[in-house]
């Protein structure tokens, strides 16, 4: 079990994951075996907390010897006004003292301390795992795409209504490959706020106005960063799948407001990236592994189709092919 799987577990026991988050870690363990094991697992390191799970009734004398406490301290400070006196208040025999207080007051704070940051990180974790889950089944659903199409993904036009790379979700819908328009959408993301966002339909992409498709197409892709084709002897050609572990094929949107083109998607910490082969990784800096190359931009450092087969230029929904920087 990886650290973040384990995170994502724990917050599900403990109830930290949003609805979304847990209602994905519930079909996971509908249909896999090894993370219900992982889950039993979890919850077996958690059972010696159980034994701390019971009321507590509150030491005798606490009240009064506390308003006595106050008193004093009162009482040194000329400028403050004096409590009402304490004496009055029961005594139930000898109980916790003030140090025995700080010290239980230390503890508490010390596990807000750690327990928070945990549970934040927890969620954070959750995000990237789902993410990655929901790029995996894009990933199946462009393979399926490429072996009905001799071998290719979707096209990204040079020019018209369709000349977006964020096209490759509609298309996936119009050929039933996308089952629904969550798939598209990060939750570790701002569009995961818009709980009314569709991929809408192709013909509706073909259809629209040049004043309405644009807010059309810089939605369509949803979350994510679709690859462009590239340039070869002067034309644009599209993506083969070879089956390529270090092509990047799809991954979370690139930002023109970020260093680097980075996503803002993840609190803008990194981007998960979804490779021809079919495998996910979450990456901090915008480069494929073991390469200087940045795959948010071409091989010439332009945000445009690549200049060679093998060079990947994943780009934001509204982008053509052939832009420049700047554009």
């Amino acid at each position: 079990m990886s650290p973040i799987e384990r995170e994502q577990l724990l917050g599900y026991v403990l109830g930290a994951l949003d609805e979304d988050e847990h209602r994905h870690v519930d079909a996971r363990l509908r249909r896999e075996a090894d993370l219900r094991r992982n889950l039993e697992s979890v919850r077996r390191s958690l059972r010696p907390l159980q034994s701390m799970r019971r009321a507590y009734e509150p030491p005798e004398g606490l009240a009064g010897r506390t308003c006595q406490m106050v008193s004093r301290h009162q009482e040194r400070a000329a400028a403050l006004p004096s409590l009402a006196p304490c004496s009055t208040l029961p005594r139930w025999g000898h109980g916790l003292r003030f140090a025995d207080l700080a010290v239980a007051a230390a503890v508490c704070l010390a596990v807000t301390a750690i327990l928070i940051p945990a549970l934040q990180s927890s969620r954070f974790n959750a995000q990237i795992l789902t993410c990655q889950d929901k790029l995996r089944q894009i990933g199946v659903a462009l393979t399926q795409y490429s072996d009905r199409n001799g071998g290719y993904f979707p096209v990204v036009p040079q020019r018209g209504a369709l000349a977006s790379a964020g096209i490759y979700a509609p298309v996936l819908l119009d050929h039933g490959l996308l089952k629904e328009s969550a798939q598209v959408v990060c939750p570790g993301s701002p569009l995961a706020e818009d709980r009314q966002f569709q991929v809408p339909p192709l013909a509706e992409v073909r259809l629209a106005s040049d004043d309405g498709g644009q807010d059309i197409r810089r939605k369509m892709g949803g979350s994510y960063g679709y690859s462009l084709g590239y340039v070869h002897d002067g034309v644009y050609r599209p993506t083969k799948n070879r089956h390529r572990p270090t092509f990047a094929l799809l991954a979370d949107s690139p930002s023109a407001e970020m260093p680097e083109l980075r996503s803002v998607n993840h609190a803008g910490k990194g981007q998960n990236v979804l490779f021809e082969d079919g495998h996910v990784s979450f990456l901090s800096s915008p480069s494929v592994p073991s390469s200087p190359d940045c795959y948010f931009t071409n091989d010439d450092g332009r945000i445009a189709a690549g200049v060679h087969p093998d060079d990947s230029v994943i780009v934001s929904s509204t982008t053509c092919p052939l832009v420049s920087d700047g554009d």
